[in-house]
């Protein structure tokens, strides 16, 4: 039972590595891929370049602006409430 299961690993092992060995002498050679070409990536836009519109209108929803609060003496924000009319 012994000498079975030692030829029966011995088996399995040179088989293994001389279907390794086959299959990478028998390969087709690899064909070389075509380069990247290089290019640039996009540049975000600056803030001179964004709608104004639209950060005015960010700035004005924001809770913590004067133009948005109500009852805020000192202009802090710290005694700010949101307007009732917004």
């Amino acid at each position: 039972m012994r000498k079975i299961l030692i030829l029966a690993s011995g088996a399995l092992v040179f088989g293994l590595a001389g279907g390794y060995a086959w299959s990478t002498m028998t390969a087709p050679v690899p064909r070389p891929h075509a380069p990247i070409k290089p290019g640039f990536a996009p540049i975000p836009a600056s803030p001179e370049e964004r709608p104004a519109a639209l950060d005015e209108e960010w700035t004005n929803r924001s809770a913590d602006t004067p133009a948005s609060c109500t009852g805020d003496v000192d202009g802090n924000g710290a005694a700010c409430t949101p307007d009732p009319a917004r």
